[in-house]
This record gives C-alpha cells, structure tokens and sequence, in this order.
C-alpha cells in the first residue's frame, strides 16, 4: 500500500490540464518500458483478478496498474536545451555529469529565502527564452525560476502547474524548503553565463528533515538552458521549459532515453518515486472483462494510492472529436482498450477521501463546498471544460477566464459557480467585486461549450488586472477590485470557433462504468463497504448529472451489455430521403434479441422494433427523414442485461445541406461528400449523375458511411464539359464539375501577403489557379471585391463579417462555367506584405535603410482578425505583438490602414539591444505566427 506523501500541499480538486492524456500515455509507456523483458499472465489469469458485484466492476492490482510509474532517473547527469529560431523553438539532449561546484560555492546567497519564498535577480545579459527576451528572473525555492511573475503556492508541484503560471524554467519542481538549510540557494553570474545553486536543499517533510537535493539551473547568453543534477533522488518531481500560460503543444517526454524533436511549447518528464494508477493499464483490464459499452470510465481505489500529489481526482481524456472549446481532437482509444467509444477516465483517487454520503461536503475541498458528486461532476465536465477563454485585449497571448493549472475557470471569472471553479461574482460597482455562491452545476457557458444548448443569451464577464489571483481555488465572501470586461458565449465561439457539432446534434447520454480497485488478493476481502459506498456514488450521480446540466443531459452507471447503433453518435438523413441503420452487439445472443425502436419526435420514421437472431450479432432497418429537425433515436432490448442505444438524427431541409467535391474536378474518378454544417455525414443518400457530354457512371451512387459517393467520369469532346450531381431527394443540393479549355481552375487559396494556409475574415486573399480571366470570384454565393485580377492569380477581399465556417469560394467565368473551392476561415492568420516595411515613408530592407533603436516603423499586413472602433479608427481587437529576432514589442496602433480595405497597419518602436545587421521580423495575432521578412539594424 501507498502512503501519503510527506509534503505540505494545498489540496486542488484536481491534477487535470491540457496536458494530462499525453502525461497518462506517457507514464504507462515509461512502466512498459521498466517492465520490458518481465513474463506476463495469461489473459485468462488475468481475468480472474476482476469480478462485478452488482453495477460495480471490482478489479485486483495486478499486471502493473499500481506501481511507480517513472522513477527520476537524472542523477548525476546534465540535460541541454538548445534553443533554435531566435529561441522560439528548443531541442534537448541528456549527458554526463557537469554539475558546476565552483559556480556554486562562488554564488551570492539568495538571503533568507523560505519556503515557498521568491527571490527576483538581475540578468547580466537579456536572455532569450520562446520568443521574448527577460533581463531579470524570478528565483522561487521549488526548484524553478519563472518569468514575468514569481511562483511560490504550495499547491500540487504538477505538469499542468507548470505549463499553466508564467513562462518557467524548471529542474526540479516540486515541495522544496530552503529554510530548512540557510544559504543553500546561490546565484552565480558573469558575462556569458548565469547559474542557480540548491546545495543539499531538502524536501519538505512536516516530521524530520526531507532527503536534500542538490542541483543547477544554468542559463547562457545565446539562451541556451542547462540542468545539472548531483545528489537529486525527489520523491515527486517535474522537470521541464514551458512558455507558460498553458500554450498548447506540451511534449512530454523522457529525457534520458528519448530522442529529441524541436518543440515549439513546454518539454517536460514527470517523475514520481511514490505508487500511483496506472490508468492506461487499468482500463485494458476493465475491458478484458467488459464490452466497449462507455463514454467514461470512474476509478476509486481502496489502496490509499492517491491521483496525484496534492490532488484528489483526475480526468484524462482519451477520444475527443469535436471542436470549439479549446481541447484538441485525438483518439488514444485503442491504447486503452477501447477500440470505438471511451472517450475519458475519471481517477478519483482515494475512497477514504470520501464520506459515504454523497452529498457531504469533502474535507479536503471545504472552501469549496464540493461533495462526492460535485467533484465527479466536476471531473466529468473536464471532458469539455474549461479551456476556452477570449483573448486579454492587452495581451492576446493570455487567457484571462482561464485560472488553476490552465483547465479550470478563473478565480475571478464569473462562471456562475460552475463545477469547473469560478464563482458567481456580484458587480459592486466602481470596480469593486465580491464571490457568491460557488461549486453549483454546468453554467449557461459550460452547457454550450459542452454541446447541451444554443450560444443565445449566454453573458457574463471577467475581471481583468485584479487585486486577487486568478489562480485561487472557489471560495465565498472575497471581496477584490478590477475592471470588468463582459463576455458573450459568441465572443468565445469567435475566438475559439465554433462549436461542432452543435447542441442540436450533440451527444447529450454519456454511459459511466464504475470501478473499485483493490489490492492483490482484495477480491476476497471484507470491501462490501467499499463496495456499497462507491455504488451509492453511482446510483445517485445519475440525479446529480441531470440536475448539474439542467436537465440536459442523461447519465446511465450500469454495466449493462453493449448494443451500438451504427448512427451513433450523431447522423443524417434528407427530408423525404431514406438511410439504413444497422444494431449491433458484440457477442451474438443465445436467443433471439428484441430491440424496440422509437423516434417520440416523430421527424424521423422507424419500425416498432427488429429482431436480431440467436447467434448473429446485427440487424438492420431502415429510417426516413420525415420532416426537418432533429429526432433522438432510441433503441432498447428487451432483454434488461442490455443497454439502451441512441442516436441524434438530423433530418435535414435542403438549406443546411452542402454537397462537397472531394476530388475529381476536371474528369476521371470523381468523389462528392453530402454533409452540412456539423460535419455529419448523410449515409444512404441518393447522388444522381448527369453529363452534358461523354459519359459518367453510376447514373445515381449511394452516399457511404462517410457521406461519400463515388462515380467515374469520362468527359466529352466538347469546348466544356460539365457533370452535374444532385441529391435525389433535394435537387437544389448541387454541384457542377467542368472540364476543357478556358474552364476555370482553383489551384490554391492563400493569404494574399504571405502566400500561406488560414484565410481570415477582413483580410485579402490570393486565389492562384488557371483561365481565371474576367471570373466573378464569389463567397457563399455573393461576389467579392477584386484587388488583381489576372489568368493565373485573383487577389481579393474576405468580408469582415464572414462567419468562422467552412464557406463556398466560386470563380465563374464569362461564359458562366464555375470552379469551386471550400474556405475553413479562421479567425486570424497575420501575414507580413513583402517590401511593405517602411521608416520615414521609406522601405526598409534587409540590406539597406537600415533602423536603429526608438525609431517607429509601419509594418503593412493582413489576417490581423476583427476589429473594434475607436476614435474613428478600426484597431485590432487583439492587439498583436511583433518580434524582432526574439525581442517582442508591443506596437503603439495596430488596426486597418484607414481608407483600405484588408490592409492592416501595424506602428511599432525598434526596441533596445538589437544586434546589429539582418534580423527577422514577425508579426503573431495570439498564437498564430505571420511570414518572416527581413529588416537592416544599426
């Protein structure tokens, strides 16, 4: 059994953060690789570890799931970071010992520096780190310096900890005391170099004196980073560079067997030297015994084995395919076991956290007011929660909704007392803001970004440069002071994009599998308590779910057989047209299986029920699009040791319907896809074929299981030969391909400066293509404004208003012949005009002109995003930051160039201590990166 950890924590109610799928990945794949060689039970041994007592999967530590996960394996040796484009990227290598006595015993004290204490020191040079430039750092006692801010909670030392606070360096984070040894903390620097000393520096422990470690940070003029460890054995530790405040892109990796990649965010190895879940193993476990019948799994452990230090509970994610709230997609399922469904595991630690009454409150999280379905419904919504924030509009590169660990709510974000963190928060006025209620259920902006409800109505707000962190956890009656920006669920959809699928097609029905783990041998224990506890939990957190979701959304916890219909999770039938749905089981019924069917809305038609037969595992049946709208299918066996099948059916009018070309414009194998604006595809659906001339076939093609149909197309002898395809049940769904001479070719659509992917809305763009001569270039079906015009390249202008969709970009000629072409708009994609950086009326180049420091330039771009008014100009509403080399500067205007359309001008002072010569300039709208040009310095 594990035991608590000796150090002082401030309990989160969660370990989750961007990072934590690639981090559970990574620590199963690091214990596969400590096991390597070792001999393995047989699957039938190790199915005879597990047993289900009623709705509970109770399942036996054995083949790993309970051991330590990744030991620290850096003593005695050095890991470089080498930074590569102007720092903006790092590359790590790992080498023997380096660890710099001298340095050490030459460095001044970091006086009277305590735990959980900050020191700030001055750089002898400015020091390059992803893409800014610091001339000081904040030393913090556990085992880090940081940027911007120092950093001295004591909660959880943690991946998400780390990747989430300011830009930070880190050997060795985690719970150091630099009290416990006075002068043990020593700073050493000269003109090439900088190094930071923890000389036997312990642990801390609340009995005794924790082991000591003894390491460097040493930081290099070019910016390169230096780790140099010697007597270093922590308990818990994460070691890392992060640019901070939770950019995506975290590689976690091992430092000592890995090869290094460049990486563009946070590098990072967690280590711990303490028992913890394997939760990667424990699912193939689970699924060893049971069918792939979950959206979740739920893990309690009697082991006294916590989630993670300083934690109660975790989610990882383990599938996530739609967009829009700031998680990116992935699919990790066959890893776990699941080859089509999990999409998350929910690590709840320790039952001995918990009182057996569901709606206690958690000792541990008492500020709080979480009881055991607060935090599991907490940990469920991390599924969807919280990652999206819109842009601070002083810096574009912060997040201010977004607080603790850079995946729950800001403190000081009114999140209508989400189970997410935030509070509700009463505007006094005159700046002034008091916490209310906390920890109540999924807020209006939480079921949006969930997929449960519409975006209509939702308004709230966040306080920016408040008196109080943004990090702390939920709690009542704290009154602070700020300025109140206000936010609607459609400033996030703008900044985040929208959210698809939508609440119309959503999955709202999510099933939780419920698992006790216990210790080898457990299964024949007295856990019947455990048991009865865990399954109080469950019985009762499909009330909770509901009521947390404002009854919109279902919770089912039994470990019933799984029954899958083929349109799950969501899919598509035309109004009037028709699809085939299949029911399918994962073993075959001893006896004949029946499973009534029923669409209450009545968009939809189905038979009353199929039957599927002893010993085969599917049926099928047909169903018809009735009416417009969107059905919610059920499916229900009658037999009970089985679950209920759903899915969401959008029955779709013509208007929400695109038909898509795929490939094949210009002859020969021709692809179209039918789907709409959700992405769902529309199987089953007829595609009728017809020719002006030569020949195609098939005359009609059935939509596949993608929405994909197929035909082969031999164009004619004519001048132009065109093919058009329609859906059957709704002509007016269309789209004609040409072929022959003087047709109109779409080759490519780019930002007009940089000639790069990602066209926003308010920018110019650049179609490059052939016979483009006299075209009328339209967007959604209304003409654009032309800059160019030319045979092989059309400059043009991208309306401010367009919507962040994927849109119809047309080219027809004069002879009415039409080139089409699908547009994913973004909401930014800044791009630098070459020769279109000018001093003084002046252009300045990479050779020649050159400027010098406190000189203002203009930079003339696109893609810089929307903008707002103010005093009669258009300025970005996220104000850009601009690089020279790795020296950012934020410029004095940025907005559109008045009397242009899609120009942006972008006024900016030439900052101190740039090297002279060439230097690369840069131009970023948040995290998206423009061109490179060039300019000269003197």
């Amino acid at each position: 059994m594990a035991m608590p950890l000796p150090a002082r924590q401030e309990f989160a109610v969660c370990a989750t953060n961007g990072t934590t799928p690639a981090e559970s990945l990574f620590l199963h794949r690091q214990a596969q690789r400590a096991r390597a060689g070792k001999p393995r039970p047989l699957a039938s041994a190790a199915a005879a570890t597990s047993r289900d007592i009623g709705n509970i999967a109770v399942i036996e530590d054995s083949d790993g799931i309970v051991e330590t996960l990744n030991e620290f394996n850096l003593r005695n040796l050095t890991v470089t970071f080498t930074p590569v484009a102007g720092a903006t990227r790092y590359k790590f290598r790992t080498s023997a010992a380096s660890y710099d006595t001298a340095a050490a015993n030459l460095g001044r004290v970091a006086a009277a520096l305590g735990d959980d204490d900050v020191r700030v020191f001055a750089l002898p040079f400015d020091f390059p780190f992803y893409g800014a430039s610091y001339t000081q750092t904040f030393l913090n006692s556990d085992g880090n310096l940081s940027f911007n801010a120092g950093e001295n909670a004591s909660s959880s030392r943690s991946l998400g900890r780390l990747t989430g606070g300011p830009p930070r360096i880190a050997a060795l984070f985690t719970d150091l005391d630099p009290s416990r040894a006075p002068g043990s903390v020593r700073y050493f620097a000269d003109a090439t170099h900088a190094v930071f000393s923890w000389v036997s520096v312990r642990e801390y422990s609340d009995f005794g004196n924790g082991t000591p470690q003894t390491f460097q940070i040493r930081l290099y003029l070019d910016g390169t980073i230096e780790f140099a460890y010697t007597d270093s054995t922590p308990t818990n530790a994460v070691v890392g560079i992060a640019p901070g405040y939770a950019k995506a892109g975290t590689a976690v990796v091992s430092f000592a067997n890995d090869t290094s990649a460049e990486y563009p965010a946070a590098i990072a190895e967690r280590f711990g030297n303490t028992s913890a879940v394997d939760v990667v193993a424990l699912a193939q476990k689970f699924y060893q015994t049971h069918e792939d019948a979950y959206d979740f799994l739920v893990v309690y452990n009697t082991m006294g084995v916590v989630s993670a230090p300083g934690a109660l509970a975790y989610e990882a994610t383990v599938r996530s395919r739609a967009t829009g709230y700031g998680v990116p997609a992935q699919d990790n399922g066959p890893e776990y076991g699941s080859p089509s469904r999990l999409s998350s595991v929910l690590n709840m630690g320790m039952i001995g956290d918990y009182l057996p009454d569901p709606n206690s409150v958690v000792s541990k999280r008492a500020s709080s007011q979480d009881t055991p379905m607060t935090v599991l419904g907490h940990e469920a919504g991390h599924l969807f929660l919280a990652f999206a924030s819109v842009p601070d509009p002083v810096d574009p590169s912060a997040q201010p909704m977004i607080g603790y660990g850079g995946s729950h709510w800001s403190f000081v974000f009114n999140s209508e007392a989400s189970l997410n963190e935030g509070e509700q928060i009463i505007d006094r006025g005159q700046g002034s803001f008091v916490t209310a209620a906390v920890t109540q259920g999924y807020s209006p902006l939480d079921r949006y970004l969930m997929g449960f409800a519409p975006p209509d109505g939702i308004e709230t707000f966040v306080v920016l440069n408040p008196s109080v962190s943004p990090l702390g956890h939920p709690q009542s009656n704290v009154s602070f002071t700020g300025t109140r920006m206000n936010i609607t669920a459609s400033d996030v959809a703008r900044t985040m994009g929208r959210r698809t699928p939508d609440h119309t097609v959503a999955q709202r029905r999510f099933r939780f599998g419920f698992i006790l783990l216990v210790a080898r041998g457990g299964l024949d224990a007295d856990i019947a308590g455990s048991v009865k506890q865990v399954d109080t939990y469950r019985e009762q957190f499909v009330a909770a779910y509901s009521k947390f979701s404002a009854g919109l959304a279902i919770a089912d916890t039994t470990l019933n057989r799984s029954v899958r219909l083929s349109l799950f999770p969501a899919a598509g039938v035309v109004s009037g047209g028709s699809t085939t749905a299949t029911i399918s089981l994962q073993k075959p019924p001893n006896a004949d299986l029946i499973v009534r069917l029923s669409a209450p809305s009545g968009v939809a038609k189905v038979p009353a029920q199929v039957t599927i037969p002893a010993g085969a595992s599917s049926a099928t049946f047909t169903v018809t699009g009735a009416a417009p709208g969107v059905e919610e299918l059920l499916a229900t066996p009658a037999d009970a040791d089985y679950e209920t099948a759903y899915a969401r059916v959008q029955v779709a009018a013509p208007a929400l319907l695109a038909l898509r070309t795929i490939s094949g414009d210009g002859g020969g194998p021709v692809v179209v896809r039918l789907t709409d604006a959700n992405g769902i595809a529309y199987s089953g659906a007829r595609i009728v074929a017809a020719a002006t001339s030569g020949s195609v076939t098939p005359t009609v093609a059935i939509a596949d299981s993608a929405g994909d149909a197929r035909f082969q197309w031999t164009p004619g002898a004519d001048t132009i030969s065109r093919l058009k395809l329609s859906v059957e049940a709704a002509p007016s769904v269309n789209v004609t391909l040409n072929a022959g001479n003087g047709v109109p070719v779409i080759g490519a659509v780019v930002n007009a400066a940089s000639f790069a992917a990602g066209i926003s809305p308010g920018s110019i763009a650049t179609i490059f293509g052939t016979n483009l001569t006299g075209a009328v270039i339209t967007l959604n079906g209304d003409a654009v404004n032309l800059f160019y015009a030319g045979d092989t390249q059309v400059n043009f202008y991208i309306p401010a208003d367009a919507p962040l969709v994927d849109s119809a970009l047309a080219a027809v000629s004069p002879s009415g012949v039409t080139a089409t072409s699908t547009l994913a708009l973004v909401s930014a994609q800044p791009g630098i005009f070459d020769d279109a950086v000018v001093h003084s009326g002046t252009l300045i180049r990479a050779s020649s002109t050159p400027v010098k420091a406190g000189d203002f330039i203009e930079i003339y771009c696109t893609g810089l995003g929307a903008t707002r008014t103010l005093r009669g100009l258009q300025i970005a509403t996220v104000v850009p930051t601009v690089y020279f080399g790795s020296v950012a500067a934020t410029p004095s205007f940025a907005g559109l160039a008045p009397g242009f359309q899609g120009l942006y001008q972008v006024n900016v002072r030439v900052p101190e201590g740039l090297p002279a010569g060439s230097i690369p300039l840069i131009v970023t709208s948040g995290s998206t990166y423009s061109n490179e040009v060039r300019i000269a310095v003197q």
